[in-house]
């Protein structure tokens, strides 16, 4: 963020954002100054002499920018900070909340802070294109360009949906149900190479992929009145639902039905019975990724490589 950005965000000139950051504003309006420092405020702008001055400036402190929606954000930014404070950082968490103009604001706060780097959680590559410190991604699949001045941790979603149906069917289930968030592809894709590899025919009309209140609406109902002896679900709340549904129906889970998660959370392990999830490692990514900031900060020898 510099003074053509500030001057551009309030449409006036860059030496107009200059007199009024010098107190030499006596011909400028009440209304300009106003914008003009709300916006400084709002993106914590620092000027140039200042930057200057701290150029040297080591914060110790992380950057974390993530959508607080993102499945096990609680979980994973509990372990960043610990990763981080094990090495003796602290973190600033910015959630976007999904909000491309938050995220952009977020950053420029961040960058104006002189984070040592950042940590970036299933975030656009764009919006980090000016950035100037070092940024992990970490992400649900394999990157092959990470971008420069920038490393990436990932975990494999495809891999959840293959080992929860190979599960199954090493329990003997062959109709199984498939109930996915709208932005689940990579674990069908998953799930559908488990069938493939076992020889196994699978309907496509037992997969279902949409938003949470079709699943609450339509998808449960539809999928349960199929026959499966088994059904995979997005996240425990959606096995804890279809537990639930099968319960009212009178049925026994896991004695008549199976039931498995793609994801793993406190909620599976408080569930009677317990709901069966495949784990996602979240202290090992938060490690990861922390390493992986640290190795290009403190040019450290480098000890972790693709997570």
């Amino acid at each position: 963020m510099n003074i053509k950005d500030i001057a551009g965000i309030c449409g006036v000139s860059p030496s107009t954002v200059s007199k009024i950051l010098h107190g030499r504003d006596a011909d400028i309006s009440a209304a300009t100054r106003k914008r003009v420092l709300d916006a400084v405020k709002e993106y914590q702008y620092m000027p140039y002499s200042k930057v200057i001055r701290n150029a040297s400036y080591k914060s110790n402190v992380i950057g974390v920018l993530m959508s607080g929606e993102e499945y096990g954000a609680g979980e994973l930014l509990y372990a960043i900070e610990q990763a981080a404070s094990d090495n003796g950082y602290s973190t600033i968490l910015c959630n976007t909340q999904g909000d491309g103009k938050r995220a952009f604001r977020h950053i420029h706060v961040l960058q104006n802070k002189k984070v040592d780097g950042m940590i970036c959680i299933s975030q656009k590559r764009e919006l980090m294109q000016n950035f100037d410190a070092p940024v992990v991604w970490v992400e649900k699949g394999r990157t092959e360009n990470p971008g420069e001045n920038a490393e990436a941790v990932y975990y494999e979603e495809e891999e959840a949906g293959y080992l929860a149906v190979n599960y199954l069917i090493e329990k003997g289930h062959t109709k199984i149900s498939c109930i996915l968030s709208e932005g689940d592809e990579a674990v069908e894709a998953g799930c559908r190479r488990a069938f493939q590899e076992n020889q196994l025919f699978l309907n496509g009309e037992l997969i279902f992929r949409g938003a949470v209140e079709e699943i609450r609406e339509a998808g449960l109902t539809r999928y349960l009145d199929m026959g499966s002896t088994a059904v995979v679900c997005r996240d425990a709340e959606t096995g804890n639902l279809v537990c639930e549904r099968l319960r009212e129906r009178g049925v026994l889970v896991p004695g008549n039905v199976s039931v498995i998660s793609v994801r793993d959370s406190a909620l599976a392990q408080k569930m009677l019975p317990r709901l069966t999830a495949v784990h996602v490692p979240f202290e090992q990514l938060a490690e990861a990724a922390v390493g992986k900031l640290l190795e290009m900060t403190e040019a450290l020898p480098e000890k972790y490589g693709s997570f």
